[in-house]
Parts: C-alpha cells; sequence; structure tokens
C-alpha cells in the first residue's frame, strides 16, 4: 500500500505509524478551519493530479490533510507511489463518481481498519446525475462523469469526463493557491489566480489589497519602485507609461485659406484621438502659422469632444493662437497647451483644431500645424 497516514491510532500493528511514515507525512500547523479544526485539502507543489485512461483513473504521489471529528482531528496523509483505480462500466445511464483519499480510524469510526487509501464512491446513475457526497475523513481529488455505455469497448472520454477537485491548504501564515479558502482569522491570504489575484482577509470579508507601511516601496526589478510621496501621492524614482491609454500626434504643412467669421476645421480637418484615462484628464498641444491681412485678425482654438461625453471643450478666443494687425498684414507661428478635464474613463477623445477670422473682409491663411493630444494620470 503506497497511500498511508501518520498518527493513526493504534500506533502498532497493520496500518500503524512507522518513522517513515512520520518523515514523509505532512507535519506541522496548516491553515485554520477553527479553532481546533485544519482546512483539508492537498499540499500545493502539483501533487493528487488524477489523470485516466481506459477504464482506470490514477491517482499519483501527493500530500495532503484529511480533518476528522473535531475530537480526531487534522490527519496528515501521503502517497508514495502512484495507485491505479478501476472504474466500473456504466450501467444505462450516466453517473457521477469521485475520486478521494481516504482515512478509517476504527477507534472513532468502527469501520476494522486503522489506514488510508485512495478509493472511488460510486454516484448514482440517472438521466442527470449528480456528485455524491464526500465521505467522512477524505479529501476529493477529482470527479468523474462515466457514461451509461462506458466500457473497455467504449472507454471513458478522460478529456472531457475529468474534472479536477482538488482544494489546496498550506501551513499557518501561508499563501493557498485556491480562491476558495474560507476566512479563519485576520491578515489571512489567499491567491484566486489571474481572475481573483492575492485577496487579505480582514476579519470579516475577503478585500484585494495589499497594505504597506508609510515608508513602503513595491520594487520591481532592479531599477524601478512606486512609493508614497506624500498625503495622496505615488511617486516613482523613473518613468511611468500607461499601457492602454493611447494618445495622439499628428501635423502637416497644407495651407488653408479660411474667411469664417465662427470656429471650424479647415479642409483638411486636423483631428487626433486618445483613449481618456482613468483621471479623466487629457492635455491637448498645438502649434500653428498663420497669416492675416492688415486690419483683422484670426484665431485658431482647440474642440475637444468624448464618444461617451460629447463637447468636452469648445474653442474660446480667450485659449486661442492670434494673430492680427489694425493696419498691416500679420505672420505669426504660436503654440497652444490646454487640459481637457472629466472625460470618462476608457472613451475616445478627439481634438479638433479649429480657426476663424475676426469679420467680414477677413482672409487668414492656416498652414505648418501639429496637433497632439496626451492622457495624463492624474
Amino acid at each position: 500500500m503506497t497511500t498511508k497516514s501518520a498518527w493513526l491510532l493504534p500506533r502498532s500493528g497493520a496500518g500503524g505509524q512507522t518513522r517513515e511514515d512520520t518523515r514523509l507525512a505532512p507535519l506541522g500547523t496548516m491553515t485554520p478551519a477553527g479553532t481546533l479544526t485544519t482546512r483539508p485539502g492537498v499540499v500545493p507543489g502539483g501533487g493528487y493530479a488524477v489523470t485516466g485512461s481506459g477504464m482506470t483513473a490514477t491517482v499519483p504521489t501527493g500530500r495532503g490533510i484529511v480533518q476528522g471529528t473535531t475530537t480526531q482531528g487534522p490527519i496528515p496523509v501521503v502517497t508514495t507511489a502512484a495507485e491505479t483505480i478501476t472504474i466500473p462500466d456504466g450501467t444505462g445511464q450516466p453517473r457521477i463518481d469521485l475520486i478521494v483519499i481516504k482515512v478509517y480510524e476504527s477507534i472513532y469510526d468502527a469501520s476494522g481498519l486503522t489506514l488510508a487509501r485512495a478509493e472511488r464512491v460510486a454516484g448514482t446513475p440517472g438521466t442527470t446525475p449528480v456528485v455524491p457526497a464526500v465521505p467522512p475523513t477524505s479529501i476529493v481529488l477529482a470527479q468523474i462523469l462515466v457514461p451509461g455505455d462506458a466500457s473497455a469497448g467504449k472507454p471513458i472520454a478522460w478529456g472531457t469526463a475529468l474534472t479536477d477537485r482538488r482544494q489546496y491548504t498550506s501551513s499557518i501564515g501561508g499563501i493557498n493557491p485556491d480562491g476558495a479558502t474560507g476566512g479563519v482569522h485576520d491578515r489571512q491570504y489567499r491567491d484566486g489566480g489571474k481572475a481573483a489575484g492575492l485577496e487579505r482577509y480582514d476579519g470579516t470579508s475577503w478585500e484585494s489589497r495589499l497594505y504597506l507601511g508609510p515608508a513602503g516601496r513595491v520594487v520591481i526589478g532592479t531599477d524601478t519602485a512606486l512609493y508614497r510621496g506624500g498625503t495622496g501621492v505615488v511617486k516613482t524614482d523613473g518613468t511611468v507609461h500607461a499601457a492602454g491609454m493611447a494618445s495622439g500626434y499628428t501635423e502637416d504643412t497644407t495651407s488653408n485659406v479660411i474667411v469664417n467669421t465662427t470656429y471650424a476645421s479647415t479642409n483638411p480637418t486636423m483631428a487626433v484621438t486618445a483613449t481618456a484615462p482613468p483621471s479623466g484628464r487629457l492635455q491637448i498641444f498645438g502649434t500653428v502659422r498663420q497669416d492675416i491681412n492688415a486690419g483683422h485678425f484670426v484665431f485658431s482654438s482647440f474642440q475637444v469632444s468624448g464618444s461617451v461625453s460629447g463637447t468636452l471643450r469648445a474653442p474660446s478666443d480667450m485659449v486661442s493662437v492670434l494673430t492680427g494687425s489694425d493696419t498691416l498684414y500679420s505672420q505669426a507661428a504660436g503654440s497652444l497647451v490646454a487640459m481637457v478635464i472629466g472625460a470618462s474613463p476608457g472613451e475616445t477623445v478627439t481634438a479638433t483644431w479649429t480657426h476663424k477670422v475676426d469679420g467680414a473682409g477677413g482672409a487668414a491663411n492656416i498652414y505648418a500645424r501639429a496637433l497632439g493630444l496626451t492622457p495624463q494620470l492624474g
């Protein structure tokens, strides 16, 4: 028998504990489930990953903890060599079987046995089969959907029929690689994988937070760190690049004559787009070269809109590049920087150069423009 347990009673005789059993079985205080109980499960590391072929399930090596009654306590188990379990043929209707590590301890269960072993728990056949109950003092490794017509000639399709049912347990203070771990004590951790991530139990509920002291740092590699720079401020000594927050930039030297007296884009229209960041803030910047006939003025300003929010910034004489003269033809180049505030995170924001002259008779030439739109982290 390659599945064994430590600390079963009585110590001597069939199924009794040897010194080898004591060395192999996991020892120490594992993840608590209560004041006197331990979370049953498999010790992480890839053990007890059941496989199958034909009508045979294979239980590989592994270690785990089986929780008995409160009086009986937690029982460490180990399988030192792979064991096989024959799955009986189907009987006309599908059923669900379980593969478990089961502990027998006669002094508590009157089974007449003192041992641990890998077993099949038979399900009840039916048109809609249900998972059978897990026996006391056992841990589930896998469940198998056995078709009603399964046999050696038409074996189980293990790729779809086998479901991994292992739950994990670790030493106290360790992080269980199992998002279903129940919370028992304050400052307990679990890892739910990529979907749930690392979670911390605060004594009442699980939270996806990592707490560091005021001087704490998150260090990435050897040259990057994030740290607290004051109240509500996160700092880094390097450069922050916000992935997924696309910025936009364009430029051209096309010459455009305008005579319109209200703000409008020229032909061709110069516009750029960017993705609004969580802060809802973006910076617009642009340069323009423009000239205007004598006695008139030309204004160049930004029009900004969001795919969700609508107009975020209308062109304004107060925020514009202004060129003009009362008596002479004027030519000038200027730059303009402005902020957009209140964009909806994730929406597409479009910034457009718009231009106008001050009144009838004005004629301006717009050329050599550039325009950029950059998301801001805060």
